[in-house]
């Protein structure tokens, strides 16, 4: 993720870190509902993301963002509109739904350093699908 302008030596080297991470995608959709699976997997993700010291970042739609809240993740309320996603071609695209929140996990990472530029994009290399 790249952040734009502003940014000290110390935040470089927290956007240049995350650059060389891997990234993976991951959709979470409801069969079963009522029977706390959505939650257990929520956790034991949560779980992984602390072990191996990751950040993660994730799209939802405002009417679920308190589950996830609920399973110990933070919540940028409307902050899908900051988010910018670098197309095949090259080009920067803007989200197709710019009402979502955000959900993250983040222990002084790159959702840090945004939270820190609250008037930057915050540009990903993938597009959240």
């Amino acid at each position: 993720m790249v952040l734009g302008k502003n940014l000290s030596s110390e935040e470089l080297e927290v956007i240049n870190a995350y650059r060389k991470s891997e990234f993976g995608s991951v959709s979470i959709v409801a069969i079963t509902k009522a029977r706390g699976y959505g939650r257990q997997l929520m956790v034991e993700m949560k779980k992984y993301i602390h072990r191996f010291g990751l950040t993660a970042v994730g799209f939802c739609a405002p009417e679920t963002s308190g589950f996830y809240a609920k399973c110990g993740y933070r919540i940028l309320a409307d902050g899908v509109k900051r988010f910018r996603f670098i197309g095949e071609a090259g080009q920067v695209l803007l989200p197709d739904h710019a009402d979502g929140d955000v959900l993250y996990l983040d222990d002084g990472g790159v959702m840090a350093l945004a939270l820190r530029h609250p008037d930057e994009p915050v540009i990903a290399q993938r597009a959240a699908w």
